[in-house]
Order: structure tokens, then C-alpha cells, then sequence
């Protein structure tokens, strides 16, 4: 395998994990401080996630006080952004 190859290899991988993450805590109960961990994660580390969070007025000083039904669209709208980036990822040649 290439460097490029591995590094296609692991961002699909971290991608697969980020998307799985989200998944597992939208099917659970809701618990507050394990999404601020998953925001805070995503939060500025992709320029259309920093867009995100400035249209919806998301911030870590928000989620304390936010309602679990907003945080859990914020984070269902992360997962669906995630996937198209992984369907991108996987039909790059």
C-alpha cells in the first residue's frame, strides 16, 4: 500500500468510527455530558461543522442548557454530514 492509500485506509476508518459513535448514543438514552464529548470532538474540526455550529448558535456554552431533542438533531445532522463525507471518501478513485 501507498502513504496515500493508508491514509485514504485510515480516514475511512475514522470516519466508519466517528459515524458508529453517533449512532450508538442516538439509540441510547439520552445522556448530556457523552454528547458535549462528541460535539466538542467534531466542534471546529471541519470548516462545514464550524458552519454548522454558527447557523444553529451551537457552542459549548450552549449545550448545557440546550434541550436533549436539539442536541440530538445537532448530532443526527454531524452523522448524516459524516456520511456523505465517508460515500465521497469511498467512491474517490
Amino acid at each position: 500500500m501507498t502513504s496515500k492509500e493508508i491514509q485514504k485506509a485510515y480516514e475511512i476508518n475514522q470516519l466508519r468510527n466517528d459515524i458508529q459513535e453517533i449512532q450508538n448514543f442516538l439509540s441510547g438514552m439520552f445522556d448530556r455530558s457523552k454528547a458535549i464529548d462528541i460535539l466538542r470532538k467534531h466542534h471546529f474540526t471541519d470548516f462545514n461543522i464550524a458552519i454548522a455550529d454558527l447557523v444553529l448558535n451551537v457552542n459549548e456554552a450552549t449545550l448545557c442548557i440546550e434541550t436533549p431533542e436539539k442536541i440530538s438533531w445537532y448530532l443526527f445532522s454531524i452523522q448524516i454530514y459524516l456520511l456523505d463525507k465517508l460515500n465521497k471518501k469511498l467512491c474517490e478513485e
